[in-house]
Protein backbone atom coordinates (compact mmCIF):
# COMPACT_ATOMS: atom_id res chain seq x y z
CA UNK A 1 0.00 0.00 0.00
CA UNK A 2 1.32 3.40 -1.20
CA UNK A 3 1.25 6.79 0.61
CA UNK A 4 -1.38 7.54 -2.08
CA UNK A 5 -3.77 4.75 -0.48
CA UNK A 6 -3.00 5.11 3.11
CA UNK A 7 -4.20 9.35 2.67
CA UNK A 8 -6.99 8.55 0.82
CA UNK A 9 -8.12 5.68 3.69
CA UNK A 10 -7.42 8.43 6.19
CA UNK A 11 -9.33 10.87 4.16
CA UNK A 12 -12.21 8.52 4.55
CA UNK A 13 -12.31 8.06 8.31
CA UNK A 14 -12.08 11.17 9.00
CA UNK A 15 -15.18 11.98 6.76
CA UNK A 16 -17.00 9.21 8.83
CA UNK A 17 -15.72 10.60 11.87
CA UNK A 18 -17.24 14.00 11.03
CA UNK A 19 -20.34 12.80 9.92
CA UNK A 20 -20.70 10.54 13.12
CA UNK A 21 -19.90 13.84 15.36
CA UNK A 22 -22.43 15.62 13.31
CA UNK A 23 -25.05 12.52 13.77
CA UNK A 24 -24.05 12.96 17.68
CA UNK A 25 -24.42 16.63 17.96
CA UNK A 26 -28.20 16.69 16.58
CA UNK A 27 -28.82 13.49 18.66
CA UNK A 28 -27.76 16.33 21.40
CA UNK A 29 -29.53 19.40 20.26
CA UNK A 30 -32.95 17.53 19.68
CA UNK A 31 -32.40 16.21 23.23
CA UNK A 32 -31.58 19.57 24.94
CA UNK A 33 -34.57 21.09 22.64
CA UNK A 34 -36.66 18.66 24.04
CA UNK A 35 -35.93 19.24 27.66
CA UNK A 36 -35.70 23.02 27.52
CA UNK A 37 -39.58 22.48 26.49
CA UNK A 38 -40.34 20.28 29.67
CA UNK A 39 -38.60 23.27 31.85
CA UNK A 40 -40.63 25.59 30.10
CA UNK A 41 -43.75 23.62 31.56
CA UNK A 42 -42.49 23.81 34.76
CA UNK A 43 -41.55 26.89 34.82
CA UNK A 44 -44.94 28.40 33.64
CA UNK A 45 -47.29 25.56 35.53
CA UNK A 46 -45.39 27.10 38.32
CA UNK A 47 -46.15 30.61 37.89
CA UNK A 48 -49.69 30.15 37.10
CA UNK A 49 -49.80 28.29 40.16
CA UNK A 50 -47.76 30.95 41.98
CA UNK A 51 -49.92 33.73 40.66
CA UNK A 52 -53.22 31.79 41.89
CA UNK A 53 -51.71 30.68 45.11
CA UNK A 54 -51.63 34.33 46.09
CA UNK A 55 -55.42 34.98 46.11
CA UNK A 56 -55.66 31.79 47.72
CA UNK A 57 -53.61 32.80 50.69
CA UNK A 58 -54.41 36.03 51.17
CA UNK A 59 -57.86 36.46 52.32
CA UNK A 60 -58.25 40.16 52.10
CA UNK A 61 -57.07 40.06 47.75
CA UNK A 62 -59.18 37.25 47.12
CA UNK A 63 -61.84 39.97 48.67
CA UNK A 64 -60.10 42.93 46.78
CA UNK A 65 -60.04 41.24 43.12
CA UNK A 66 -63.51 40.48 42.99
CA UNK A 67 -64.35 43.64 43.87
CA UNK A 68 -62.22 45.28 41.12
CA UNK A 69 -63.56 43.19 38.81
CA UNK A 70 -66.75 44.37 39.37
CA UNK A 71 -65.82 47.86 39.48
CA UNK A 72 -62.52 49.78 39.91
CA UNK A 73 -65.24 53.04 40.97
CA UNK A 74 -65.63 50.47 44.09
CA UNK A 75 -61.88 50.52 45.45
CA UNK A 76 -59.91 52.52 47.23
CA UNK A 77 -56.50 53.99 45.59
CA UNK A 78 -54.71 51.65 47.94
CA UNK A 79 -56.96 48.78 47.23
CA UNK A 80 -56.99 50.11 43.03
CA UNK A 81 -52.98 49.43 43.53
CA UNK A 82 -53.13 46.20 45.13
CA UNK A 83 -55.79 45.31 42.57
CA UNK A 84 -53.32 47.16 39.90
CA UNK A 85 -50.28 45.33 40.99
CA UNK A 86 -51.86 41.94 41.14
CA UNK A 87 -53.08 42.22 37.26
CA UNK A 88 -50.01 43.61 36.72
CA UNK A 89 -48.32 40.26 38.35
CA UNK A 90 -50.56 37.96 36.21
CA UNK A 91 -50.24 39.51 32.85
CA UNK A 92 -46.33 39.51 33.07
CA UNK A 93 -46.69 35.95 33.56
CA UNK A 94 -48.90 35.27 31.04
CA UNK A 95 -46.49 37.02 28.66
CA UNK A 96 -43.55 35.16 29.30
CA UNK A 97 -46.11 31.73 28.67
CA UNK A 98 -46.73 33.51 25.56
CA UNK A 99 -43.31 34.43 24.35
CA UNK A 100 -42.15 30.92 25.38
CA UNK A 101 -44.99 29.21 22.71
CA UNK A 102 -44.06 32.05 20.30
CA UNK A 103 -40.66 30.92 20.13
CA UNK A 104 -42.21 27.61 20.08
CA UNK A 105 -40.53 26.75 23.58
CA UNK A 106 -43.87 26.20 24.67
CA UNK A 107 -46.25 22.63 24.18
CA UNK A 108 -49.72 24.13 22.14
CA UNK A 109 -51.32 22.91 24.86
CA UNK A 110 -50.25 24.86 27.85
CA UNK A 111 -50.44 27.19 25.82
CA UNK A 112 -54.14 26.68 25.08
CA UNK A 113 -54.85 26.78 28.89
CA UNK A 114 -53.19 30.00 28.83
CA UNK A 115 -55.30 31.41 26.72
CA UNK A 116 -58.06 30.30 27.69
CA UNK A 117 -56.67 32.19 31.77
CA UNK A 118 -56.47 35.47 29.88
CA UNK A 119 -59.94 35.26 27.63
CA UNK A 120 -61.60 34.29 30.95
CA UNK A 121 -59.85 37.80 32.47
CA UNK A 122 -60.24 40.07 29.65
CA UNK A 123 -63.99 39.49 29.33
CA UNK A 124 -64.50 41.47 32.42
CA UNK A 125 -64.60 45.32 31.25
CA UNK A 126 -62.95 46.59 34.45
CA UNK A 127 -59.64 44.33 33.25
CA UNK A 128 -59.80 46.03 29.42
CA UNK A 129 -59.93 49.55 31.31
CA UNK A 130 -56.84 48.44 33.16
CA UNK A 131 -55.17 47.39 30.59
CA UNK A 132 -56.19 50.20 28.08
CA UNK A 133 -54.93 52.71 30.81
CA UNK A 134 -51.50 50.95 31.98
CA UNK A 135 -49.62 53.71 32.38
CA UNK A 136 -46.36 51.37 33.25
CA UNK A 137 -46.38 49.84 30.04
CA UNK A 138 -43.85 47.09 30.09
CA UNK A 139 -44.96 44.30 27.38
CA UNK A 140 -43.80 43.46 24.23
CA UNK A 141 -45.35 44.78 20.61
CA UNK A 142 -46.39 41.41 20.11
CA UNK A 143 -48.36 40.89 23.43
CA UNK A 144 -50.21 44.10 23.37
CA UNK A 145 -51.24 43.23 19.64
CA UNK A 146 -52.25 40.22 21.27
CA UNK A 147 -53.75 41.41 24.02
CA UNK A 148 -55.87 44.25 22.13
CA UNK A 149 -56.99 41.74 19.40
CA UNK A 150 -58.45 39.36 22.07
CA UNK A 151 -60.24 42.52 23.56
CA UNK A 152 -61.81 43.68 19.91
CA UNK A 153 -62.98 40.26 19.68
CA UNK A 154 -64.51 40.21 23.11
CA UNK A 155 -66.16 43.53 22.37
CA UNK A 156 -67.45 42.70 18.73
CA UNK A 157 -69.03 39.13 20.14
CA UNK A 158 -69.80 39.69 23.57
CA UNK A 159 -71.09 36.23 25.50
CA UNK A 160 -73.89 36.49 27.43
CA UNK A 161 -72.79 33.18 29.59
CA UNK A 162 -70.16 35.63 31.01
CA UNK A 163 -72.82 37.19 32.59
CA UNK A 164 -73.22 34.82 34.81
CA UNK A 165 -69.80 35.16 36.13
CA UNK A 166 -69.87 38.54 36.58
CA UNK A 167 -72.11 38.18 38.94
CA UNK A 168 -70.79 35.71 40.52
CA UNK A 169 -67.34 38.20 40.91
CA UNK A 170 -69.81 40.82 42.36
CA UNK A 171 -71.17 38.58 45.22
CA UNK A 172 -67.50 37.11 45.86
CA UNK A 173 -65.88 40.19 46.34
CA UNK A 174 -68.54 41.53 49.24
CA UNK A 175 -66.96 40.79 52.23
CA UNK A 176 -69.55 38.62 54.73
CA UNK A 177 -70.84 41.25 56.92
CA UNK A 178 -69.14 40.66 60.86
CA UNK A 179 -71.46 39.18 63.57
CA UNK A 180 -74.24 37.48 61.37
CA UNK A 181 -74.16 33.74 61.24
CA UNK A 182 -76.28 31.47 59.34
Amino acid sequence: MNLEQIYFIAEIIAALAIIGSLIYLAIQIKQSRIQSKKDAIDVITIRRSGVLGILAENSELSFLIPKGLASREKLSENEYFRYHSYLYTLFVAIEMAFIKWSNKDLDNNVWKAWDEVIHWWLRFPSVQVWWSRNIIGGFTADFNNYVNDIISELTENPTSDFEKQIEFMKAAGKKPKKGKKK
